[in-house]
């Protein structure tokens, strides 16, 4: 009986291992199957795509123009971010003497940064690729939670930078010549406190 169930044990594995291998070339099959199919579908749409386009009608893009479409855009818009700071930080290289500088000199690398983020169109993924390495991986949810703790931080920054040139402006106004003297190329040249601007419009 012992021998007779060592021999069983061992014609069961062997079974078990050839249906194994049945069932992986099986898959195998399917998806050398699959892959050509997907083959021919994706020819004939292209062939598709190109007899409507020659006739002047509206064609999808597919997912490798689009993946080159998004690619491209994040280009443009690193190449506009690194144009603004620039242009930001060679201004910010003036004398607090000169009247055409139109950043505060106390001003540093971080805030050109920051203004320059606001030249340029930027969605929620654009601004959580720049401060979050792992984005992808985080959950709607995450997502959420960690966009606000940055824009909280962004406009935390932003009100700095808007003190720092406001003082600048009032030192150079009394530089200058008082209250009606005009800095040229000022960010905030001209602009007024929003409140101020509602109790003006208040009448009694």
């Amino acid at each position: 009986m012992t021998k007779v169930r060592l021999s069983q044990q061992r014609l069961l594995t062997i079974v078990n291992e050839r249906k194994k291998l049945r069932n992986e070339y099986r898959k195998h099959l399917e998806d050398e199957f699959i892959a050509g199919k997907k083959a021919e579908e994706l020819e004939e749409f292209k062939i598709e795509r190109e007899a409507r386009r020659e006739r002047g009608e509206s064609v999808s893009m597919t997912p490798s123009e689009v993946i080159d479409m998004l690619k491209g855009r994040s280009i443009r818009k690193n190449e506009q971010l690194a144009k603004h700071k620039e242009r930001l930080m060679t201004a910010m290289e003036g004398t607090e003497g000169e009247a055409t500088s139109t950043l505060a000199p106390m001003m540093n690398e971080d805030d050109a940064e920051l203004l320059a983020t606001t030249k340029v169109k930027l969605n929620q993924k654009d601004i959580l690729r720049m401060f979050v390495g792992n984005w992808t991986d985080l959950s709607l949810k995450q997502r959420r939670s960690v966009m606000g703790l940055i824009q909280a931080q962004r406009s935390k920054h932003a009100k700095q930078i808007f003190l720092k040139e406001l003082a600048t402006v009032g030192r150079r106004l009394n530089k200058f010549g008082g209250e009606d003297a005009v800095i040229p190329n000022h960010r905030i040249q001209g602009k007024k406190d929003p409140l101020k601007l509602q109790l003006e419009q208040l009448s009694f």
